[in-house]
């Protein structure tokens, strides 16, 4: 969800959720009629209360009912329900069969657009937001498939893919900063990327300063390109007007794991060969085994899907204990 919406709007699958935990009375049931996994229940309502302001429910000797606070909030949910209901009837019987829901990390979606969409329209939702968003959506269980930056590790379970972002700082061509001035920073800090930046120039001890944010990337390129600023950026996404900056007050940024995960409870056949077809966004020279005389990584299938063989030779990134990447030394051991 948009920040600018989080605490204005409540999601729908929420509301779904607390109703029918109200008519079964247990989250094992409700997990298995909402076709999700319990995790992703306990989850649900665990956001549904930080929303509303507290506890929703109370033991009883029978499994779990609502408390006051829960009956109230059910009031509203199913009058908000039934009228969403409503509107959906307006879209006739297609509205009832099985989407298979999609999020994809805005950092993949012209690639995704441009390779896949178009051969992908039946039976898919697809959902666009920031990394954070699509993994908070899987692990929630609004979204089946999600392919994004890791930000938040996905559990080994639930990885089919996983590959490595090298990560840039970039400028606009005309851009000069003085010598011990302080580093002006494009860039929205709610996204995996530029959190990571900001970490790796605090522990550095740089001094920097956010001038322009926006969670809307055309507007921070134009803002980096008007010379406003530096921001990190994937490699791979560099293209003119921005050019990559290689300024001596820019410390190297290390890389990001990103990859292709789903929710609990999926289906293996109902996602198999659209992972193949997501694979399409992974970085070039990772369907490859060699490419000269270096290694590459290669997808191979396993029980859980498509996963990638490890290059011995290759650095990575790893999460620390508030799941920020960190960098990795060839043999896999975070550096301190």
């Amino acid at each position: 969800m948009h920040e600018r919406y989080r605490n204005t709007n409540i999601p729908i699958e929420l509301l779904r959720t607390l109703v029918a935990i109200a008519e079964t009375k247990s989250f094992t049931k409700t997990a298995a009629k909402l076709e999700l996994s319990q995790p992703a229940i306990s989850a649900q309502v665990r956001r549904l209360q930080a929303i509303v302001g507290g506890s929703l429910f109370e033991k009883t000797g029978g499994g779990i009912a609502l408390n006051e606070r829960g009956k109230l909030v059910i009031s509203h949910a199913q009058r908000l329900l039934e009228a969403n209901d409503r509107i959906l009837s307006l879209a006739g019987p297609a509205h009832n069969r099985r989407l298979l829901r999609i999020g994809i990390s805005t950092l993949y979606a012209d690639d995704y657009l441009q390779k896949i969409a178009l051969d992908e329209t039946s039976d898919i939702q697809v959902y666009c937001d920031h990394s954070e968003e699509i993994s908070k959506g899987v692990l929630d269980g609004y979204i089946d498939i999600g392919c994004s930056l890791f930000y938040f590790t996905p559990p080994s379970k639930n990885r089919v893919a996983e590959w490595e972002e090298s990560l840039i700082w970039v400028r606009g061509r005309d851009f000069l900063l003085s010598p011990g001035a302080v580093i002006p920073l494009v860039g929205w800090p709610n996204m995996a990327l530029d959190r990571l930046a900001l970490e790796t120039l605090q522990k550095r001890g740089f001094r920097y300063e956010v001038v322009f944010s926006s969670p809307d990337h055309g507007s921070r390129v134009a803002a980096v390109a008007a010379g406003l600023g530096v921001m990190p950026l994937a490699e791979r996404t560099l293209a003119p007007p921005l050019v990559l900056a290689r300024e001596y007050y820019l410390p190297p940024l290390p890389s990001l794991s990103a990859g292709i995960f789903v929710r609990d409870g999926i289906e293996r056949d109902d996602f198999k060969p659209l992972v193949r077809k997501l694979m399409a966004l992974a970085p070039d020279g990772y369907q490859t085994a060699t490419r000269g005389n270096e290694r590459r990584q290669e997808p191979v299938e396993t029980e859980r899907g498509l996963a990638p063989v490890p290059s011995g030779a290759s650095g990575s990134a790893s999460p620390d204990s508030r799941g920020i990447a960190q960098p990795r030394s060839p043999r896999g051991a975070p550096i301190s």
